[in-house]
């Protein structure tokens, strides 16, 4: 029989290679992916028994000593500790505070995920906002000042002191003013973005307000820490009208922002769960469950949108499938052809 050895390893050779890529293309498309639901449910898990065990400042230490351990890029997150919220119109995202590895995080609603930017490197967080020209603002609780914040790396700098010692909030008005409440004196400040530098507005009526967020053309709205009530304030006089008619438990937030369209959005710290506010009566539109996991953000600029990826994938393997199946076929029948012309040219020179 005439020799097929060397084209049939090199047809093998070749499918082998196709279906290593197969695999690396199925491992670091659904690898993430699966193993966020995965991480997601240990996480829960992991998450009763803590809350059994201890109290909520063991949780915090214990989630920080948990983030350090971690590869870089990649976070694991319990219990939800964001302590701001803001939205960024240039590249339409929701960033926020995560105290528990005092980084910058997205909140993504598609996914449902948290995906992990980079450590902040202050360690009081407290307050979210973005200008109009997109640049991104914060407000350092322990030391006062009054922070520039790089989106894509997270990391942030000081800009100066506020003179204020408990200012826990930070909105941006639509001109591009910074406001902010100080919840020792109850007052509303206005912040100067260049040098920090802050002075008094008014007095709020509704103490312990935690939460800023200017809705356009509705004006600004705010979150009473103590009593988790919804209030429209007004920026010139300090006078506030309260919203919500009962204690909403989606207002245990501490973040609020504006979000697309219109809408204000605030994180329900307790169940982890991003809302939308009614601005007429602080009542729950919408809810979006937020997993426990973080993923990193190179992940998410590669896989920028699950469904859709999934699917070209999908239709991607499905074709590598199709192409291996005809070559296996080729080879199949060029070894059968080949087997039978050599046993006929046997056979006859056998009869001969």
């Amino acid at each position: 029989m005439r020799d097929i050895s060397e084209p049939l390893q090199h047809s093998l050779g070749r499918l082998f290679d196709l279906a290593s890529v197969c695999g690396v293309v199925l491992c670091f498309c659904g690898g993430p992916l699966i193993g966020a639901e995965v991480s997601s449910w240990q996480a829960s898990a992991g998450d009763a028994q803590e809350t059994v065990a201890g109290n909520s400042n063991t949780q915090v230490h214990e989630k920080k000593a948990t983030a350090d351990k971690q590869p870089v890029g990649k976070v694991t997150l319990g219990p939800s500790c964001i302590t701001a919220l803001a939205y960024s119109a240039v590249d339409k995202l929701i960033y926020a505070v995560d105290g528990s590895c005092d980084g910058l995080i997205i909140i993504d609603e598609l996914m449902r995920l948290r995906i992990h930017v980079g450590p902040l490197g202050f360690p009081a967080v407290c307050g979210l906002t973005f200008d109009r020209e997109g640049q991104m603002f914060a407000i350092d609780g322990q030391s006062d000042q009054l922070l520039k914040v790089d989106r894509k790396t997270g990391k942030a700098i000081s800009i100066g002191p506020l003179g204020f010692s408990s200012v826990q909030s930070l909105a941006c008005d639509r001109l591009n003013r910074l406001y902010g409440i100080d919840t020792l004196t109850d007052q509303l400040i206005r912040i100067d973005k260049h040098s920090g530098n802050a002075t008094a507005v008014a007095y709020v009526e509704a103490p312990g307000i935690f939460s800023l967020a200017f809705v356009q053309d509705e004006g600004l709205y705010g979150v009473d820490l103590a009593s988790n009530l919804l209030y429209r304030i007004d920026a010139n006089t300090g006078q506030c009208i309260r919203l919500s008619p009962t204690r909403e438990r989606c207002c245990e937030t501490h973040g609020l922002t504006a979000g697309p369209g219109g809408r204000l959005l605030a994180y329900g710290v307790r169940q982890d769960v991003l809302c939308e506010l009614h601005t007429t009566d602080g009542t729950v539109v919408n809810e979006i469950q937020i997993r426990d996991q973080s993923v990193s953000r190179l992940v998410s600029q590669a896989i920028p949108d699950a469904l859709p990826t999934r699917i070209l994938f999908g239709f991607s393997l499905i074709a590598m499938l199709v192409a291996t199946c005809i070559q296996c076929g080729r080879l199949g029948t060029q070894y059968l052809t080949d087997a039978w012309q050599q046993t006929r040219s046997v056979f006859a020179s056998q009869r001969a």
